[in-house]
């Protein structure tokens, strides 16, 4: 049999066409780094062309930037990505999926966002024509997918997901009062509550440290954070600093031993993810997909949302019993490794190929 010319090696690689990745791109100016920034990565690896839209963090100028890219890079892509988003960010994918049903391209949405349920109560319209002229419909949540499955039977629900060899695990026995907090400086997050269960841990351990990193947005609930710390008397026991990079990640999470997660909303938690892929023992609200996700008193510990009591109360639990601990670090690490990129991608590549064919 004839050997295939070099550059025409296998009809696989031939059938590995363009996609267009839309949704935040938003990392390199420091406010968090989203699902589509990965996902793309790993196409791109894969040997997919890759267009991207949008990395600028103005609003208007990320718009144009979608309506550009989705009109002049037509003959790049052959499919398409759309984050979907609660809020202003809903606009632009819906002028992003109109834009590629012009263009009779087929596409994928994903929804995201813990208040996108609220959302769609206020625009039942607009969010259903949103599931129903998508060709294909996913989202991290069994929350969302099982709400939604009254407009559309067929969505999938694809949870997020990490490398886990990119965190260095370590089982966590004997904690120490090391907490972290990792999120965007959101009033959705509620930063405030951290600060709140350090006040109340504070009286039985004095020598106890909190950690909160993330991006600020500027809308006063790192502000509102700020002063009750100021208050309480807090300022040697938390520690704020910025946004905390990719490459910063590994260390960040080798120095506590508890992570905190404070959120009202949670459509999938990749940080609390991130966490447990690193051995640290987990307290977080049962707010969202949460629930589903982790089980109270095998993997994390889970409280009510805006009770400091109860998560004081896990935290200190943790603090006192080691047994406790050391099973909540491995079996957190355990759960981590199903949301593998190994176990993920391969579903998410069977969905592109899916829309390739259409």
């Amino acid at each position: 049999m004839r050997a295939s010319p070099p550059g025409t090696q296998s009809t696989r690689q031939e059938q590995k066409k363009g996609i267009l990745f839309i949704g935040y791109f938003l990392s390199p100016h420091g406010l968090g780094r989203c699902v589509c920034e990965d996902l793309s990565a790993k196409f791109k690896e894969l040997g997919y062309g890759v267009v991207t839209a949008s990395g600028s963090p103005r609003r208007l100028k990320r718009l144009w930037d979608v309506v550009w890219t989705i009109i002049s890079q037509r003959r790049a892509y052959q499919t398409a990505y759309v984050e979907v988003y609660n809020g202003s960010a809903f606009i632009w994918a819906e002028i992003a999926c109109g834009l590629l049903r012009l263009l009779k391209k087929p596409y994928c949405i994903t929804i995201h966002g813990g208040r996108f349920i609220d959302f769609s109560r206020r625009h039942p319209r607009r969010v259903r024509r949103m599931i129903e002229k998508a060709n294909i419909v996913t989202t991290p949540s069994s929350q969302f997918a099982h709400y939604f499955s009254c407009w559309r039977s067929d969505i999938l629900h694809l949870p997020n997901a990490i490398d886990t060899g990119f965190y260095p695990y370590r089982r966590r026995t004997l904690c120490q009062p090391k907490i972290g907090w990792l999120r965007k400086f959101d009033f959705p997050a509620n930063p405030v509550l951290a600060a709140q269960v350090i006040s109340l841990l504070k009286r039985e351990f004095p020598e106890i440290q909190l950690v909160m990193s993330g991006a600020d947005l500027y809308n006063g609930a790192k502000q509102q954070t700020l002063e009750v710390i100021a208050q309480e008397g807090l300022s040697s026991n938390i520690t704020i600093t910025g946004f905390i990079s990719r490459s910063q990640l590994q260390e960040w999470f080798t120095k506590p031993d508890i992570y905190l997660n404070t959120t009202n909303c949670e459509s999938f938690g990749i940080a609390v993810v991130e966490a447990a892929a690193c051995g640290l023992c987990i307290v977080t609200t049962n707010v969202g997909e949460l629930p589903n996700i982790w089980e109270d008193g095998v993997d994390a510990l889970l409280v009510p949302p805006n009770d400091p009591q109860a998560m004081a109360a896990a935290v200190k639990r943790i603090l006192t019993d080691p047994e406790l601990a050391s099973r909540l670090s491995a079996n957190a690490r355990k759960k981590a490794e199903t949301y593998d990129w190994s176990a993920i991608l391969t579903r998410w590549e069977a969905l592109f190929n899916k829309l390739l064919k259409s």
